[in-house]
């Protein structure tokens, strides 16, 4: 720390970033949702640019509605803590995925590998921090339940999108064989 800065230096430098970080989330998230939609994961509308901008309009304003609620809901902090365990729970997912790569018969090895023991850990250290903070008697319980309530619904739109996702998919394949 440098002594001969003003303390409210520290304080601007720290807003600073906190905003550039919300911002590259909030475009990253629009864009996903953009992505998600043009593949058939998301509903087709969040998939429709601005005719003159071409930026992904239906996909910032419903992103901003659900941000708006979910900040409305617990203030930053809760969603803050939520966004912490949604991550640790994303991190577990692709441990667990190369898991089941490694172990599938069949599978070509790729240019990194690593032993399965590796990923594991992953999923233990992953599962740990999840487990931890939810039994922490000193938190709230909002931020788990914001973080279950996400991922129950991303889950439910995932079994209701999929069947359509696999018919085309298996249609086109059977037609470029």
């Amino acid at each position: 720390m440098a002594p001969w800065l003003p303390p409210r230096t520290y304080d601007f430098v720290t807003l600073f970033a906190v905003a550039n970080t919300v911002l590259i989330n909030y475009i990253m998230g629009s864009r996903l949702l953009y992505g998600m939609a043009r593949q058939g994961l998301l509903p087709s509308a969040l998939g429709r640019v601005h005719a003159v901008r071409h930026t992904p309009h239906v996909a910032i304003l419903t992103l901003l509605l659900l941000v708006t609620c979910l900040t409305l809901s617990g203030g930053v902090a809760d969603l803050a803590s939520a966004t912490g365990l949604l991550l640790l729970f994303s991190f577990a997912i692709v441990n667990a995925a190369l898991v089941t790569l490694k172990l599938r018969a069949g599978e070509p090895p790729g240019a990194f590998e690593v032993p399965v023991i590796v990923p594991v850990m992953g999923i233990a250290v992953n599962a740990t921090l999840i487990v931890a903070r939810v039994m922490d008697g000193e938190r709230s319980l909002r931020a788990p339940a914001v973080a279950g309530l996400i991922v129950l619904t991303v889950t439910v739109l995932y079994f209701i999108l999929r069947p359509k996702i696999a018919a085309e998919t298996l249609s086109s394949l059977e037609e470029s064989a």
